[in-house]
């Protein structure tokens, strides 16, 4: 596929996407905030993307640290931990990274469940369509920052089972640096005809390769040095939310 063709598949995608969100919020569900994916330029080269896909976040699919979520149907889970920020201003597009920045109110780590039930590359237009994946943001304690535009200097740890499975010294390596993931969402979503706005949850990608899980009763801890740690559980049947 050519490089303009993927460019439309995920525009197409995206648009489908948020026709899907304005339908959910017509039904009585409330918008919470957004979600980036591959927003690295490792994952957008490997993928063809001409920019980082954005999906949505509702009351729906945000819940607390340590809830206990049911995998049941889900075909290929894997849990993304990430940092989740909170704005306190519009993040318009073209914003320098100094703005961005200033556009932050709060900090706090979060874990994002997805079935990956198809490889990103095989269709983008159904993935983007499909809200890449998303099915849970867990989301622990946010704390007021002043952000300096960089989580330099802070380390997040992840544990799976109480065993720990990664240490991650730059938490920006990855999904690249929250003030450049946000830069690029508001672009995206004003070409879209929405925006990032004052109050909006965002989650700005795995800090680590996604882990994938086991169809059974798992447990994953992310610990954001300087917050308490955000956890869920796993397990296939009933669930408690």
């Amino acid at each position: 596929m050519s490089s303009e063709s993927r460019e439309s598949a995920v525009h197409r995608g995206l648009a489908a996407l948020l026709a899907k969100r304005r339908a959910l919020l017509a039904e009585g569900y409330r918008a919470v905030g957004w979600k980036a994916a591959f927003g690295s330029a490792e994952a957008q080269r490997r993928l063809g993307l001409p920019h980082l896909l954005v999906g949505f976040l509702t009351d729906r699919s945000v819940v607390p640290s340590g809830a206990v979520l049911s995998v049941e149907g889900w075909r290929r889970p894997v849990v993304e931990p990430e940092v989740a920020v909170r704005l306190r201003d519009l993040v318009r597009p073209g914003s320098s990274p100094e703005a961005v920045a200033e556009g932050v109110g709060e900090l706090g780590p979060a874990l994002e469940l997805a079935d990956v039930h198809r490889p990103p590359e095989e269709d983008l237009e159904a993935v983007a369509a499909d809200n890449i994946f998303h099915r849970y943001a867990v989301v622990g304690e946010m704390r007021p920052v002043a952000f300096p535009g960089s989580l330099a200097g802070r380390v997040g740890r992840v544990f799976r089972k109480d065993s720990q499975v990664a240490v991650v010294d730059d938490l920006e390596a990855v999904p690249g640096r929250v003030v450049d993931v946000l830069a690029e969402m508001a672009r995206v979503l004003a070409g879209l005809g929405e925006a990032l706005r004052s109050g909006d949850l965002v989650i700005c990608g795995s800090v680590i390769p996604p882990l994938f899980l086991e169809l059974g009763d798992e447990s994953v801890r992310f610990h954001l040095e300087g917050f308490d740690a955000v956890s869920v559980r796993l397990r296939v049947g009933n669930a408690e939310r």
